[in-house]
C-alpha cells in the first residue's frame, strides 16, 4: 500500500512539475510539510538523488557484466 501511494505521489509531482528536478523537490516538500524548503535542503536532496542514480547505474552495470560472463 505504501509503495503504491509513494508511486502515485511521485507520478503526480512529475506530471505537474515536469521540467525541473529542483522544482519537483520544492513542490513535493511543500505538499508533504506545508512549507518551502531552504536552498540548502534542495541542494542536499539533489545530491542525494544523484548518489542514488549513480548507485543504480553502477548496480546495473555490474548486473549486466555478470550476465555477460554467464553467457
Amino acid at each position: 500500500f505504501m509503495n503504491e501511494q509513494a508511486r502515485w505521489f511521485s507520478e503526480r509531482v512529475r506530471s505537474e512539475v515536469p521540467d525541473s528536478l529542483s522544482d519537483q523537490i520544492v513542490d513535493a516538500t511543500r505538499r508533504i510539510t506545508g512549507r518551502s524548503p531552504s536552498k540548502e535542503m534542495v541542494t542536499k536532496d539533489l545530491e542525494f538523488i544523484e548518489e542514488l542514480q549513480d548507485g543504480l547505474c553502477a548496480r546495473q552495470t555490474i548486473t549486466s557484466s555478470t550476465h555477460a560472463v554467464e553467457f
